[in-house]
Order: C-alpha cells, then structure tokens, then sequence
C-alpha cells in the first residue's frame, strides 16, 4: 500500500500523501520487526534438539523476542489507529495554496 501510495503521490496534495506516507511507514516498520521476531523465533525453536549446549542462549532470546514484542503492543495500536484516521490522500481536504481563509477548502479527491 505504501508503494502504491507513493506511486500516484503526483495525484494528490503534497501534505496529504506525505502523512499518509509517513504513517504507513511508522506501520511498516512496526510490523517488519515483528515479522523478524516471528521468524527468529522459528528458526531457535529446534536449536535445542539439535545442539543442547546451545537450549539456555535459544531460550533466552526466545523469551527476550517474547517480551519485546508483547511490550510495544501500545506502540503498534497507536500507529495503526493513527493510519486508521488519516483519510486516503485522494480523499483529504486541504487548503489551497495562497489562500486566506477556512472557508477556502478544497477536496482533492474529486476528479
């Protein structure tokens, strides 16, 4: 979504896709480490049948990936309820540049 967002960027207001942007990369991020986690995780599962000098380090990062992602939980709901408000760049209303006044508002998303 990101890729796509930044793609037809040059269709929308500057600002608009800029906040989304950045929300979707606040998101993008949060979610990628957490898939590394994940996949680290799996990978140190079987260590200790396969080499039990190593079950103690496995376990402990295993436990420390563990605690690290069930501490940034807030973190992740935060991020998603913030890309949850902004409206899609095509869909924003902005002011139109130069102008003085509230009542000057213009929806981009009409085409």
């Amino acid at each position: 979504m990101r890729y796509a967002t930044e793609f037809f960027a040059s269709l929308c207001a500057r600002r608009a896709v800029r906040h989304y942007v950045d929300a979707l990369i606040e998101l993008q991020d949060d979610l990628g480490w957490r898939n590394d986690a994940v996949v680290a995780d799996q990978l140190l599962k079987p260590l200790p049948r396969a080499s039990p000098e190593a079950a103690l380090g496995a376990a402990f990062a295993r436990g420390y990936l563990a605690s690290r992602v069930a501490a940034d939980d807030q973190t992740l709901k935060k991020r998603w309820n913030r890309f949850r408000r902004l409206p899609p760049p095509h869909q924003a209303r902005l002011w139109l540049k130069g102008e003085e006044s509230a009542s000057q508002l213009v929806d981009v998303g009409r085409f």
